[in-house]
């Protein structure tokens, strides 16, 4: 999500862009600008409320949902586009509290800084929330299991809600706290308010229509990608249309949260007040699936990817089939679920309780056996039709670096190892990462260098023609950078080099032919920004060039074989755009070319062995994109290719020895990696990566192999495809 995060957040999810400030207001406005002025706002059941433009619909109707908003949290920040007030248009108005919809609330002294200062600045407030009714539930990060205490044994989750929250000032110290910041959202239809009450039922039963019950906050512990109790409770209430919603206000915000019941609330030994109490046995809601996969011969399948989905709980297990083809995975008891490997599905409920632990009764035996017609692919790991895993292709994974990363750089030296520097190491406010490590191909290990100068996240790395490392711009702890650094892989050094002459951030840079760097749009501290300059190595200084034609963040740029750089798609200051344009350094001019097939941002590109360059996935108007396409050069235009299995966004795609693409990774696409033929402009499946990754870096090896590294999600973990 890294491209334009503070104007356009990625991610497939809707926008809200807010040119009227708000001051002091107690509750982050989810709208989109406008001319009109609002109607009086209304809260999610439809009561008034005192603050201009709150609405919470542009979080409505999407699998995976996204809003964006500016607070201006000191009086002297509240500008007005006009003396009524700030104007705006409500997004979806007839739908204020669809799937998934969840209200943020931010009262004005809850920002803090690592001094415990308030924030009065202007914050970049990012919402996330993923649909937990529909197939995105399989995209939450982390497994849908709780740890109550240190040491305890993992509990299966039933989850009411989960969304992430970023704040991101404008200027000033980053958020290092959010206090007493509320939060509201729909209790999902799959739980039926009271459905537990009946004649033969215990008093000791907790349903949630009782004014005592409460619901647990958690947060994901990164490292274990399972989650763990805050201490906070939800409550639920009933709105004015009779709809159910959970309420909290947070102590102290994690950066991703789930709003979750225990499997053993269900249950009647459960306790409605104190829902962590656990129960004797604490598996009494708990039941043991064994999922067995064969392939059409009936021959076990190992390696394979498996999950278990609640159909009538929001709930989701997953594991890999060990070498006998067989994995144990834990469900709630007396309810559907949905077991899923690969293309094939089985609907079962186990009804004896129990853990994969020997604890109750014995595991449930599931075997899925695909079928395979001729022409006819059922399981996208076996693309022959021949009832076994193709050979081939695989992922491996290497040691791991020394620290968590995501918005990172990877750049592969002339020796062929593999330096990464910067990004973040975790969310919530973290500060960038300053670090940098090199890995070596042949022994699969990292080894730490020297720190940048700087630390930064967000910003380019370029290898220059000498073999050093151009790194430039990006966020430190204080906004945008202008200043620029270079890695001398001799010395294992940093040095810093001449400053940009704009402070920018997620920005492209590319190699010229003739040795310099080119540096084109990016955020800065203004919005989206439409200046271009060039650095020259041999004097360590940069030049303004020619502006493009429009502003940009979220783009891909890329030098064509004729020595002009393509530059298509982004945003321009939340507004994404399927133009495109081409820079010839040798007349410093920017030529607009043909429009993509449709506006994207955050997408990837490479340019192909036959010249031409391929777009594929992204993001446009809160939906992620499956859709590619390809620029031809000589015509200017740009033809649709088939689209790929999976929307990707905030993903890789790296040329193969081949001649084909690989894409991997991304926001949408969980563990899934396919590759471009361009030949039959068509994608097709490879095996899964090892662990699912998005905001990545993946850069080609010299022997043929990639190498993909960190990633939202992913830790400090890298791993090596081998076509």
């Amino acid at each position: 999500m890294s491209a334009f995060w503070s104007f356009a957040e990625s991610g497939g999810l809707e926008h809200a862009f807010i040119r009227g400030w708000m001051a002091l207001l107690g509750a982050v406005i989810i709208v989109a600008c406008g001319s009109e002025p609002v109607p009086h706002p209304r809260a999610m059941d439809g009561s008034e409320l005192s603050s201009p433009c709150l609405d919470s619909s542009t979080l409505t109707d999407m699998d995976v949902q996204k809003a964006w908003d500016r607070l201006a949290l000191a009086h002297k920040e509240q500008v007005n586009e006009s003396a009524g007030g700030p104007r705006c248009t409500i997004v979806k108005q007839n739908h204020p509290f669809g799937k998934g919809g969840i209200l943020l609330s931010v009262p004005a002294d809850a920002l803090r800084d690592a001094w415990n200062n308030i924030i009065q600045e202007q914050v970049d407030v990012t919402l996330t929330t993923w649909n937990l009714e529909t197939e995105e539930v399989m995209k939450v990060p982390g497994l849908m299991e709780g740890i109550i205490s240190p040491g305890a044994p993992p509990v299966g989750l039933e989850s009411l809600g989960v969304g992430r929250v970023e704040f991101r000032p404008r200027n000033g110290p980053p958020v290092h706290s959010a206090r007493h910041i509320g939060l509201r959202g729909h209790v999902p239809g799959s739980i039926r308010i009271g459905s537990l009450l009946s004649a033969e039922s215990s008093s000791t039963i907790a349903p949630m229509d009782n004014p005592l019950f409460r619901v647990p906050i958690w947060k994901l512990d990164d490292q274990h990608k399972r989650w763990v109790p805050t201490g906070d409770l939800a409550r639920i209430e009933k709105n004015s249309k009779g709809q159910y919603e959970w309420v909290v206000s947070l102590d102290s915000l994690p950066p991703v949260f789930n709003v979750a019941l225990p499997f053993w609330w269900r249950s009647d030994l459960a306790s409605a007040e104190e829902p962590l109490n656990v129960p004797t046995p604490a598996w009494v809601e708990t039941a043991c699936l064994a999922v067995r996969v064969e392939d059409s011969r009936g021959v076990p399948q190992a390696g394979l990817p498996v999950l278990a989905r609640g159909v009538s709980y929001v709930g989701l297990s997953r594991g890999e089939t060990d070498a006998h083809g067989q994995v144990l995975l834990e469900v709630m008891r007396n309810q559907p679920v949905l077991v899923i490997a690969g293309q094939h599905q089985r609907e079962v409920t186990v009804t004896e309780a129990g853990t994969c632990r020997n604890q109750g009764a014995p595991p449930t035996l599931v075997t899925l056996r695909p079928s395979c017609m001729p022409g006819e692919v059922l399981n996208a790991l076996d693309g022959d039709c021949d009832g076994q895993v193709d050979e081939g292709s695989t992922w491996s994974m290497t040691t791991t670096m020394s620290s968590p990363r995501f918005r990172h750089t990877a750049t592969v030296l002339d020796n062929g190892q593999v330096l990464v520097a910067g990004g973040y190491a975790s969310g919530g406010g973290s500060p960038p990462l300053g670090s940098s490590e090199m890995f070596d191909p042949v022994t699969h290990t990292w080894s730490v260098v020297t720190s940048m100068v700087t630390a930064r996240t967000q910003h380019s790395a370029t290898l220059l023609m000498d073999g050093r490392v151009l790194v430039a711009g990006g966020e430190s702890r204080n906004g945008s950078l202008a200043s620029a650094e270079v890695f001398d892989p001799v010395t294992r050094n940093w040095s810093s080099t001449g400053s940009m002459i704009q402070a920018r951030h997620d920005h492209t840079a590319t190699l010229l032919k003739d040795g310099r760097v080119l540096v084109v749009g990016g955020g800065g501290s203004s919005g989206s920004l439409i200046t271009a300059e060039v650095y020259d190595p041999h004097t360590g200084t940069w030049s303004t060039i020619a502006s493009m034609t429009s502003a940009r963040n979220g783009h891909i740029a890329e030098l064509l074989n004729n020595g002009q750089v393509l530059a298509a798609g982004g945003a321009n200051d939340g507004v994404f755009l399927d133009t495109a344009e081409v820079y010839d350094p040798a007349t410093n001019r920017w030529s607009v070319v043909g429009s993509m097939a449709q506006p994207r941002g955050v997408h990837a590109a490479v340019l192909l062995k036959n010249g031409r360059v391929l777009v594929s996935g992204g993001e446009h108007k809160g939906s992620y994109l499956s859709t590619a396409e390809v620029y031809d050069p000589a015509t200017g235009l740009w033809s649709p290719v088939s689209s790929m299995s999976m929307a990707h966004t905030n993903h890789t795609m790296v040329l193969l020895p081949s001649g084909q693409a690989l894409v991997s990774g991304g926001y949408g696409a969980g563990l899934t990696a396919e590759v471009y033929n361009p030949n039959t402009q068509s994608w097709s499946s490879t095996r899964s990566m090892n662990q699912a990754r998005a905001e990545l870096a993946a850069v080609p090896l010299h022997n043929g192999q990639i190498l993909v590294t960190g990633g939202w999600g992913a830790g400090n973990t890298a791993e090596i495809y081998i076509p």
